[in-house]
């Protein structure tokens, strides 16, 4: 789910120790591709953070800080503070971070812990995170962030690109990122099919994976 730069940079999982307080940061997602596939598919906040809440329990930790979700959130049990900052950028380049968060930690001498989110649009007052537990990770995503896709490009998710990123990993994502930056930069509102095309066509990469692309676009359309 990361990247080996983005690893190397932030590792999966640290254990940071403030004022005799035990922290446990840590990315969230599960290692094994089809397990964290498959923990997606209910879309259950509250199973994902007693999961965090756990690994927290397990390291000793009072506080978990976990990525992944993009959706600011506090959430206590058992004791046990489970924190999202939120995000700057999206977590997937299909959408658009639209409310970028930070949470600032406070860990006090006495060792209790007091946290507030930030909206990066608004940053001299708290912000409160609107994200609802009980809701349902995509109702959530739908609060802080929105799809960059064009209508006739909203099949784009569900088309198989597993044999294009097995066989030639980057490939794709140097077709499709160029055209992305441009909606986050705000040169554009969205990515179109026309746009996806034309990239596809003048993109730097193999013959053979521009080929198989093409056809793997093609039958998606087909269908």
């Amino acid at each position: 789910d990361e990247t080996e730069d983005a690893t190397r940079e932030l590792p999966y999982q640290q254990l940071v120790t403030a004022a005799g307080q035990r922290l446990l940061i840590w990315h969230s997602h599960y290692p094994n591709r089809v397990d964290e596939l498959h923990s997606r598919r209910g879309g259950n906040l509250r199973e994902g953070l007693l999961r965090n809440i756990a690994r927290a329990k397990s390291a000793g930790a009072r506080l978990v800080h976990f990525g992944h979700w993009h959706l600011p959130l506090l959430f206590e049990h058992e004791g046990i503070v489970a924190v999202n900052a939120g995000a700057i950028a999206s977590g997937n380049p299909y959408q658009q971070q639209v409310i970028q968060t930070v949470a600032l930690l406070f860990v006090l001498r006495d060792g209790r812990f007091h946290i507030s989110h930030v909206n990066l649009a608004d940053p001299e007052r708290p912000y409160t995170p609107q994200t609802d537990i009980d809701a349902g990770f995509a109702q959530n995503l739908g609060i802080y962030g929105r799809s960059i896709l064009a209508p006739d490009l909203e099949f784009l998710p569900k088309v198989d690109l597993s044999d294009i990123y097995r066989t030639d990993r980057g490939a794709f994502l140097d077709v499709w990122l160029p055209l992305a930056h441009r909606v986050w930069a705000g040169e554009k509102s969205q990515v179109a099919l026309a746009d996806l095309l034309a990239a596809v066509k003048t993109a730097d990469i193999k013959e053979g994976t521009r080929e198989r692309i093409t056809a793997v676009l093609e039958s998606a359309l087909s269908i």
